[in-house]
């Protein structure tokens, strides 16, 4: 049998106690563009392939006997000529304005759709974001939601990288942003939403992942642990969480106690990394008990920073705190929800 290649790991990860560059953020924004093309042609790869093969075939069925079979430049011509009609096709004149499904698009469409529309753009631009605040103010904004955050704890931020999946070999879990203090044996997992509600699985894969990585002696054994949920305002009619905190403890006990256990993460293969998943419900099921689960949306969390940037002193010394704030809540400010019919924040 063939023995399966492993994937090179770029960044190791022996403990998440061992801070990473804040340029992290921009391995994931690699990651976003060079795994999900779709952000930047608008088609996936394979629909790329059909595209052109359609092409290929409609171009061939204008030809005969008397012209002869088309050449290569010919043929490229063509495809050039609709890949351009596409892309000019897919334009908008407005800002937010529902995109076009379906059709190639042009950099600067694709830069729109990311920049306004894409969840995982705002994970990278939020990761940035948190890994440079001090952490004294990490600590003063956790502790509104989880009373157990002491203030000296110093705080160390995982996102979602081909990285960090590699390096702690737990491939059934996606997951937004990681805050480790290992001082205070705590870890927060914050998930951040955008126009999409949490899958019914979500949180206890969150617990999966937190007790693998104790079991691989990644955190401290008997961490704290707690879920963050950032989404949108989440007092309008048409808001997208459907379920309570309450209710999410309730569904990922119920999931984890099935004993057909069609609700454990179902990404891992192979007889053994099973038998590691299911040595880990034990553990799984105290978590889920004793994990502390809030949730918020994107305009609280924008007044809370710009309360803070609007009491600061804008001095040299405040030069480059005042601009990191400032900056992400302008950027915040341009993402737009097409369920709620608004932006995510408007500064008052």
């Amino acid at each position: 049998m063939k023995k399966r290649k492993e994937r090179l790991v770029l960044t190791k990860i022996n403990h998440l106690k061992e801070q990473l560059p804040w340029t992290m953020g921009l391995a994931g924004l690699a990651r976003l563009v060079t795994w999900e093309t779709k952000n930047v042609l608008g088609v996936s790869k394979n629909e790329l392939v059909e595209k052109i093969i359609g092409w290929v075939l409609e171009f061939q069925g204008e030809w005969n006997e008397e012209t002869g079979p088309p050449n290569e430049k010919e043929i490229l011509e063509y495809c050039k000529k609709r890949m351009d009609a596409e892309k000019a096709n897919s334009e908008v004149d407005e800002i937010y304005a529902e995109k076009k499904n379906g059709l190639l698009i042009s950099p600067m469409e694709a830069q729109r759709r990311m920049r306004c529309f894409s969840e995982e753009f705002l994970n990278k631009e939020f990761d940035m974001f948190l890994s440079l605040l001090p952490d004294h103010v990490i600590n003063n904004y956790l502790k509104s939601f989880f009373p157990s955050v002491r203030e000296k704890a110093k705080w160390n931020l995982f996102g979602l990288s081909n990285d960090f999946e590699t390096a702690v070999s737990i491939k059934y879990m996606y997951h937004d942003t990681l805050l480790y203090s290992h001082e205070t044996s705590h870890l927060v997992s914050i998930e951040l939403k955008f126009d999409t509600d949490l899958s019914d699985n979500q949180l206890l894969k969150y617990a999966f992942m937190m007790a693998d990585l104790e079991s691989q002696g990644k955190i401290d054994k008997d961490c704290t642990h707690d879920f963050l949920v950032i989404s949108q305002e989440l007092k309008r009619k048409h808001k997208l969480l459907s379920k309570s905190p309450l209710e999410l403890r309730e569904m990922a006990i119920s999931q984890i106690n099935d004993p057909s256990k069609e609700d454990y993460p179902k990404k891992p293969r192979g007889s053994e990394m099973r038998e590691r998943i299911d040595g880990l419900v034990p553990r799984t099921r105290e978590i889920l008990q004793d994990m502390n689960i809030h949730m918020t949306d994107w305009q609280k969390f924008g007044e809370y920073f710009a309360i803070i940037h609007d009491k600061m002193e804008k001095n040299s010394t405040n030069e480059t705190y005042e601009k990191l704030i400032r900056g992400f809540l302008e950027s915040l400010e341009t993402k737009y929800s097409h369920q709620n019919k608004a932006r995510f924040f408007v500064r008052s």
